[in-house]
């Protein structure tokens, strides 16, 4: 039996449904002391549930591959880190900061003259 419009479906659900679950225990015939007391026993069943399913799973002996890449990436860090400490007998200076030369002088004043002419003495006025 397949309805052949929109119209016919809603009274032909109704039907499949209540022939599975009764009206009277359908949860809008209820009073509201029963659809809370229906609502609390619902949550609680469903927070067992999530109890139960909670339990540990059982441990593999074999370690999963992502954490048997983590493993050997961390065990490269550490060995190339130590080689660094191993060559290095002291901690390098920090550079100075960027532009730490202009700071550290006036930006007004012109640099010296630099020739590469050297200048002819200055003749003696006493000879």
């Amino acid at each position: 039996m397949r309805p052949r419009t929109d119209a016919e479906l809603p009274p032909l659900l109704l039907e499949i449904l209540a022939a599975r679950v009764p009206v009277s225990s359908w949860k809008t015939a209820t009073t509201r002391s029963e659809r809370i007391n229906h609502a609390r026993d619902e949550t609680q069943a469903r927070a067992a549930a999530e109890d139960r399913a909670a339990a540990p799973a059982p441990v593999s002996p074999v370690t999963p591959m992502p954490q048997r890449v983590e493993q050997a990436v961390s065990g490269l860090d550490a060995e190339r880190r130590h080689r660094r400490e191993e060559a290095v007998t002291r901690r390098p200076t920090k550079p100075a900061r960027l532009g730490a030369s202009y700071r550290s002088g006036n930006l007004f004043l012109l640099p010296e003259d630099d020739t590469d002419h050297p200048q002819p003495d200055p003749p003696d006025e006493g000879a």
